[in-house]
């Protein structure tokens, strides 16, 4: 199945993109888009949404450790991402996973379009036996960062520590992570309901929640420096404006 997720995802950053915004530099994304996603996008447009922040700092994030020296660079839930095809040089090792159906579409419509396709991972079983053979797929020797959009959110928690103690004891330098959370604070926001039923209704069992700090001080004990994002202080970093809802979601980047 070609997830729902992902398409929004592209049409919000095409859509953005085309309308000049700042927060998108995804040149890519529209060959993704169906009309229908195309409406949803323009039905839902909201200059400063939290995703497309999220997908700059992000971005900005896979940039700035490449200048740093990490070679390797692991795309969780990489969707409909176009980095690979952007920055073909930025690192020596660029893998992406995602499911094997996402797969199959997403290189069909990159050869479609004459473009060179991702290396990726399809891994299956449980969640433990996915982060196993996501780490048994790339280099150990190589400096890397792990990325991801809303990759940890169908994750329990326990299942989400677990794969941060697997990948840093695996590599020879600690890895990096960049990657979004959604505070312990949001299911509790009425406003957040209707988000949450919708998530629901596609099968989704679980929703990750954690508190910033939380969080902060695991991966802190881990000898990583933690910089958190909430959507008001990416606002003001990419906007130059004030983030009008809650902070009830957040960027962790830690290396």
């Amino acid at each position: 199945m070609v997830s729902h997720t992902a398409q929004v995802l592209a049409a919000r950053r095409a859509l953005a993109y085309r309308q000049g915004c700042p927060l998108c530099t995804d040149s890519y994304a529209s060959m993704f888009v169906t009309p229908k996603y195309e409406k949803i996008a323009c039905d839902t447009d909201d200059k400063a949404h939290y995703v497309l922040m999220r997908h700059r700092v992000l971005e900005d994030y896979y940039l700035e450790q490449s200048a740093r020296g990490r070679k390797q660079v692991v795309l969780l839930g990489a969707g409909f991402d176009t980095k690979r095809q952007r920055y073909p040089k930025k690192y020596k090792k660029h893998i992406e996973v995602e499911t094997v159906e996402m797969v199959k579409h997403k290189c069909r419509i990159l050869e479609e379009n004459g473009m060179f396709l991702p290396e990726t991972l399809s891994p299956r079983g449980t969640a433990i036996e996915q982060f196993d053979q996501i780490l048994r797929g790339t280099d150990p020797d190589l400096a890397t960062v792990f990325i991801a959009e809303g990759y940890f959110m169908y994750f329990e928690l326990e299942q989400i520590l677990s794969f941060f103690e697997r990948a840093i004891s695996y590599y020879s330098v600690n890895p990096a992570f960049g990657f979004d959370m959604i505070s312990d604070s949001y299911p509790d926001n009425p406003r957040n309901k209707t988000v949450i039923e919708r998530i629901r209704k596609t099968g989704e069992k679980v929703l990750s929640c954690c508190s910033p700090s939380v969080l902060s001080r695991i991966l802190t004990n881990y000898h990583l420096e933690v910089d958190l994002c909430s959507p008001s202080i990416l606002q003001r970093r990419y906007l130059n404006s004030v983030w009008e809802g809650e902070d009830d979601k957040f960027v962790i980047l830690a290396s």
